[in-house]
């Protein structure tokens, strides 16, 4: 993808958490990337694709709206996910945003289907309409199916992107739900994001490759609306 050079949109990568189990919402779950003190992941706003309750996957892949289960996205952001994405779910248990303490969910994933092995892709375009000075992205990497897993992360903006990151190789026998930042800055008004995931080059899924979801979050709650 090619970008007009302008002053604007920085991709830079923060760091990883490793394994942090299902609580992604619950303050007593330590948070190594928190920006803004609260103890949760995505307190601007989050969406998560394909989750479906804890004990009934009839919603697997479905859910308001169809293609991601849950959302709560703050006005300054809108998603486009790839027209070729497929979405399924029933992996890990993670936090019910809605519930937190109570019953969990099941994560999903947002994935290229039929892709290439050790092919990068466009997995989703997050455009900010209003302009935003400085956002924290958070991918989540669900405890899915090792094949469908990225071996690389990528952010790019129209000003700079974050370099190829790689993917903790989870073999899926134990619980791990990896989660992988972004510090988003100087992002002009109507301007764009993309979030690329590269496919295993020892890929068992057939070149398939999807993140389970992602989250944003400010300095301050307050600027959170």
């Amino acid at each position: 993808m090619t970008f007009t050079n302008v002053v604007s949109a920085t991709a830079v990568y923060v760091g990883s958490q490793l394994d942090l189990g299902q609580g992604w919402r619950n303050p007593s779950t330590a948070k190594t990337w928190d920006l803004d003190g609260d103890g949760i992941y995505g307190t601007a706003g989050y969406e998560m694709f394909a989750v479906h309750p804890n004990g009934n996957d009839s919603g697997n892949g479905q859910g308001p709206p169809a293609n991601h289960a849950i959302q709560s996205l703050p006005s300054w952001v809108s998603v486009t996910l790839h027209t070729t994405l497929s979405y399924t779910g029933d992996y890990s248990l993670i936090d019910d945003p809605n519930n937190v303490g109570g019953n969990p969910l099941w994560s999903g994933i947002t994935y290229y289907n039929l892709g290439n092995i050790g092919q990068t892709y466009n997995i989703l375009d997050l455009t900010f309409p209003g302009g935003v000075s400085f956002v924290r992205l958070g991918i989540f990497i669900g405890d899915y199916a090792p094949g469908v897993q990225p071996d690389q992360l990528q952010v790019q903006g129209t000003g700079g992107d974050s370099g190829r990151q790689t993917v903790a190789q989870n073999t899926g026998s134990t619980v791990h739900n990896d989660w992988y930042f972004f510090d988003l800055t100087n992002i002009a008004a109507g301007q764009s994001v993309s979030i690329f995931a590269r496919s295993r080059t020892t890929n068992s899924g057939g070149g398939a490759v999807g993140i389970s979801g992602i989250t944003f979050d400010t300095p301050e709650p307050s600027t959170a609306v």
